[in-house]
């Protein structure tokens, strides 16, 4: 079972990286062989090297992330609702997001889902 507070410590962690474009530090979070599937429906990505990837593109885009709600912590996971601003260059967009992050017995993520699609993208 993951504490409250570590969940929370982690879960804060990810939203300042993604804002401050620390995408090693993102991986750092992952166990190495994590899966990320962002968003649920895409292929899977698994271990380290195809994660520091998704991230070191992801990441560059984005100028704010932020909890619109409580944390949910049950067991080994924590669900989050959060939103992210990014800069496309040609606008800003605000995706609204619920990520799902399973750890396992040393505290780390083994798993991420993402859970968005087109209607929770504001132009």
């Amino acid at each position: 079972m993951i504490e409250h507070q570590k969940a929370l410590k982690a879960v804060n962690t990810y939203l300042s990286c993604l804002v401050n474009s620390d995408y090693q530090m993102i991986v750092s979070l992952y166990s190495s062989d994590a899966t990320v599937e962002d968003p649920v429906g895409s292929d899977i990505l698994r271990g380290n090297d195809a994660i520091r990837a998704f991230y070191e593109h992801a990441v560059t885009a984005v100028t704010e992330a932020k909890l619109t709600g409580d944390i949910r912590v049950s067991g080994d996971e924590v669900a989050f609702p959060f939103e992210i601003t990014a800069d496309l260059g040609s606008g800003s967009i605000k995706i609204q997001i619920i990520d799902i992050f399973r750890f396992d017995g040393e505290g780390k993520v083994d798993s991420m889902r993402a859970f968005w699609g087109q209607s929770n993208i504001q132009t």
